[in-house]
């Protein structure tokens, strides 16, 4: 049963009786009030959407039954109309026809290595055509919303992205399935809906499968749509280190108690069981001993790897690069630029000559006539550099009193001097 609220709608609830008997009767036929029909089919688009959302699932059967919260008397009867109105519009694809457009996706995005502007319309567009006869009163099979698929998968990618069990190599991150499955879980989302979000994911590129037979796991590459051989190898080695540093662990768990009840025996004076239990505890130093030899060889290998394939991806880079310059160098020449440069020249030395011309021409002084007129002025410079020179200033300061005062040595002070005196 999927339990909805009239709270997930826009607006307050409606409680009148009337609407709702009007809202979960069969559908009238549409040329009595088109538009009246298309609000009625839009509410319920709604709510469903709204309810698929809350209880965190996209696949589900279309003889499941609705419990709508606030109408606890009052059965949707037009459930069914609405459903096939959704298959006919493409809202509602059954799940075995979703799965096939997302492995065709995915197949063609592996293909291609790129998106081809691939969003969820085309899959809706196609959906029309392919599932005119899904309904016809066969509903029992399960059906897949894909507007609420896609919200709940684009969750499931930022947990995947943020999930601290996640290991990098090289320049993508991976993430073993049975991870992947616990993220699943602990968002509560339903298992009909888990599998069908990594499939989503996959088909969108923005994660790969890859299949370990020798460790019997999968394991997804976050970020991409695609698997490199190096990678492969790289993958298993990562596992394979992982492996080794649980057993590890689980070995150092057994040795603390393996030395308590040596301690014990020996305390109570039976030493045959203290050596038994001493020879336990040797054997698993000896097997902790021989493990951190092999995580050694494995870390060293998978450095090594790692900086094989580092070069490799320089090599592509300076490969890129260089065939990037040489087309660029196609077009040049170093004498097509010597005379580009020339003709620079030469028409700068035009412009000169022109503003020239236009200036009003050269006046006709020669070098010797210029020499002259800058000698005669410096001499007139030095001459008066020197005059100035010869001038002394006394330095005894002059009074001079107010010529009101009367004074009489003022005023002959201040009669003019004649020329004989």
């Amino acid at each position: 049963m999927v339990k909805v609220s009239l709270k997930l709608m826009p607006g307050p609830p409606d409680e009148d009786e009337e609407r709702q008997r009007v809202l979960c009767a069969p559908f009238r036929p549409r040329e009595l009030n088109p538009e009246a029909l298309d609000a009625k089919q839009e509410f319920w688009e709604h709510l469903i959407a709204s309810g698929l959302l809350v209880e965190k699932k996209a696949v589900f059967p279309l003889t499941e039954p609705w419990d709508i919260q606030e109408w606890p008397h009052c059965k949707p009867k037009v459930l069914p109309e609405v459903f096939e109105l959704m298959i006919q519009s493409g809202k509602l694809v059954s799940s075995a026809e979703y799965q096939t457009l997302l492995r065709n996706t995915h197949a063609q995005l592996r293909k291609t290595q790129s998106w081809l502007g691939f969003v969820l319309s085309p899959i809706i567009v196609r959906s029309k055509i392919a599932l005119k006869w899904a309904w016809g009163g066969q509903n029992s099979g399960e059906y897949v919303h894909p507007e609420t698929l896609e919200i709940l998968a684009k969750s499931v990618k930022i947990e995947i992205g943020a999930s601290p069990d996640r290991f990098s190599i090289g320049n993508y991150e991976f993430i073993t399935k049975a991870n992947c499955n616990k993220i699943l879980t602990n968002m509560s989302i339903q298992p009909s809906t888990q599998e069908l979000c990594l499939q989503f994911l996959m088909a969108h590129g923005d994660m790969s499968q890859l299949e370990l037979t020798d460790h019997d796991s999968v394991v997804y590459k976050i970020g991409s749509a695609s698997i490199e051989g190096d990678e492969k190898e790289l993958v298993s080695l990562e596992l394979t280190l992982k492996h080794v540093n649980r057993r590890i662990k689980e070995l150092q768990v057994r040795m603390s108690p393996l030395q308590d009840e040596v301690k014990q025996w020996l305390k109570n004076g039976q030493r045959t069981e203290a050596k038994i239990c001493l020879k336990r505890l040797l054997i698993i130093k000896e097997n902790v001993a021989t493990m951190n030899g092999y995580l050694l060889q494995l870390e060293s290998l998978k450095s090594t790897l790692e900086s094989s394939l580092l070069s490799q991806n320089v090599v592509s880079a300076l490969k890129l690069g260089a065939q990037a310059l040489s087309e660029s160098q196609k077009s040049k020449s170093v004498q097509e630029i010597q005379d580009l440069m020339s003709d620079l020249d030469d028409m700068t030395h035009l412009e000169d000559e022109i503003a020239g011309v236009l200036a009003g021409g050269d006046p006709g002084l020669s070098d010797a006539q210029l020499d002259k007129e800058l000698e005669a002025l410096c001499k007139d410079e030095d001459d008066l550099l020197a005059q100035l020179a010869g001038l002394q200033v006394s330095d005894t300061s002059l009074d001079f009193p107010c010529p009101n005062s009367g004074d009489s040595t003022a005023k002959k002070a201040a009669q003019p001097v004649s020329s004989e005196s």
